[in-house]
């Protein structure tokens, strides 16, 4: 019998609970080490089509709590609010498949209620050159434990 490799990664399927705690995991080991945006965005994010559970999770994105990745629960008083389909939601946070997101918006299968141009700062925060190197890196650590 072969043991499998040392540096094997377990997968969970995105958004599972499993897959939820192991990510908080990985951006609890980078928390503090991104600047903090001084433009304050307050999202709430709808994920549609989940292959489990009720069938939809809540979350949000607020920078002003100097954060920007998504976390659980709805804002109230949000600034925008997004609704998108599971399939397009792992397509943003964890491939980063930025064209099929925009397409999704395009052909209406991802609906934006409120500020759209809340989310356009999102867009436009500037990372420097390590922030990419890490942004990069909580990527790949986040697409290693995804089910394909």
């Amino acid at each position: 019998m072969r043991r499998p490799p040392k540096d094997t990664v377990t997968t969970f399927p995105f958004l599972s609970d499993a897959w939820v705690a192991a990510a908080e995991q990985i951006h609890a080991e980078y928390s503090g080490r991104f600047e903090t945006s001084d433009e304050q965005v307050r999202v709430n994010v709808v994920v549609t089509e989940v292959p489990f559970g009720d069938g939809v999770m809540y979350g949000h994105i607020d920078t002003s709590s100097g954060n920007s990745r998504p976390d659980w629960n709805l804002l109230e008083d949000p600034e925008a609010t997004v609704t998108i389909p599971y399939g397009i939601a792992r397509n943003l946070f964890v491939t980063q498949d930025f064209e099929a997101v925009m397409m999704a918006f395009m052909t209406g299968q991802m609906e934006i209620e409120g500020d759209v141009t809340r989310l356009l700062y999102l867009q436009d925060l500037e990372p420097s050159e390590e922030e990419m190197v890490l942004g990069q890196e909580v990527a790949d650590r986040l697409m290693a434990i995804t089910d394909d």
